[in-house]
């Protein structure tokens, strides 16, 4: 985060991680297969929380409420925010990595939130004609402001307060659109 990624060495980071480059070259051949490696550790973390949240038995706005909190959270990490910044900054020159990064993170949880859609929708507990553009609106719905203001460093928090009811409107008007 601190150098981008063109500018990290695999030295710097062999040396930070108190390991020898040669180490890192043996598990990991290029800085990409490594981010990709980086990014699939925090991944599996992040939506082993949201696999939890979104189980089937879970009433739909209770299982949005508490994924679209977390969510706000993660997006709203300093760490996440440097992560975001990095790969936006790099993307034209190493498309590769934007999309590994939108792989393994964004595209991996609303893959999971669209399949619950769909599977709530399937129980009829939901009406959800489209599960994958249900699930970008009301990613967008909960974090959508949030993340522009933040990445634009007009704010990196919004108060809890804020945030709580950004959140509880996102709910209301998705189940105000989809519930039953």
């Amino acid at each position: 985060m601190e150098f981008g990624f063109e500018g990290a060495s695999i030295e710097e980071i062999a040396r930070r991680a108190g390991a020898s480059k040669q180490t890192l070259y043996s598990r990991y051949p290029s800085k990409t297969l490594l981010f990709a490696a980086v990014m699939t550790e925090r991944s599996d973390q992040v939506l082993a929380s949201f696999s939890s949240m979104l189980m089937k038995g879970n009433n739909p706005q209770k299982a949005l409420t508490d994924f679209g909190s977390t969510l706000q959270d993660l997006v709203l990490e300093k760490e996440t925010l440097a992560l975001q910044h990095v790969v936006f900054s790099e993307a034209r020159r190493f498309p590769e990595l934007a999309k590994t990064f939108y792989d393994l993170g964004p595209g991996r949880a609303m893959k999971l939130l669209s399949s619950y859609l769909e599977q709530q929708s399937a129980a009829g507990k939901l009406k959800v004609a489209d599960p994958e553009i249900a699930a970008e609106q009301f990613a967008n719905l909960v974090v959508g402001e949030l993340l522009r203001r933040a990445a634009l460093g007009l704010g990196r928090r919004t108060d809890m307060a804020g945030r709580r009811a950004r959140l509880k409107a996102a709910v209301r008007t998705f189940m105000a659109a989809h519930g039953k």
